[in-house]
């Protein structure tokens, strides 16, 4: 939609905004996504028992084979991908790597659906549906780019 003169003046100012800022505004989307694995890996390699409770009572317990090195994996792919989205360095692919990689850790971690009902299951179904929500971010980054304030910006100018 294409605002004109007779537009709202509220709406023209918040669509000047969104034109004006959103190279700063991709950065701090970028910031917020990277920060949720800096959490995610964080929990895993800390708490009780760090990476082999994780793998044991979340990896094993829900079938997925591999075991420590399936637990290896899944920490790279979150630190490689999140770093690649906070400096926003191969940004799209990144964010198509994170895409797929929520999508299987939503049906193999937070399947609501087997859950026990009430509390466990609207853990995990909150889980499940904030996952989506992450997936449209990283859909919204692999259709925007990071931005200018970005290494893949930086690296195209050089050209």
């Amino acid at each position: 939609m294409t605002l004109d003169d007779q537009s709202p003046s509220w709406a023209q100012a918040t669509d000047g905004i969104a034109k004006n800022l959103s190279d700063i505004l991709l950065l701090l989307a970028r910031i917020g996504i990277a920060y949720l694995y800096y959490i995610a890996v964080s929990g895993k390699l800390g708490g009780t028992g760090g990476l082999e409770a994780w793998v044991a009572n979340g990896l094993t317990k829900q079938g997925v084979p591999g075991g420590m090195a399936m637990g290896y994996l899944v920490i790279a792919t979150e630190i490689v991908g999140s770093l690649a989205i906070l400096f926003g360095l191969c940004t799209r692919y990144a964010a198509l790597v994170l895409t797929l990689f929520v999508i299987i850790a939503s049906f193999v971690g937070h399947r609501y659906w087997e859950a026990e009902a009430g509390g466990p299951m609207r853990n995990q179904t909150t889980h499940f549906y904030k996952n989506a929500s992450i997936i449209g971010g990283y859909l919204l980054l692999f259709i925007t780019g990071a931005g200018r304030y970005s290494l893949d910006h930086l690296l195209a100018n050089k050209k």
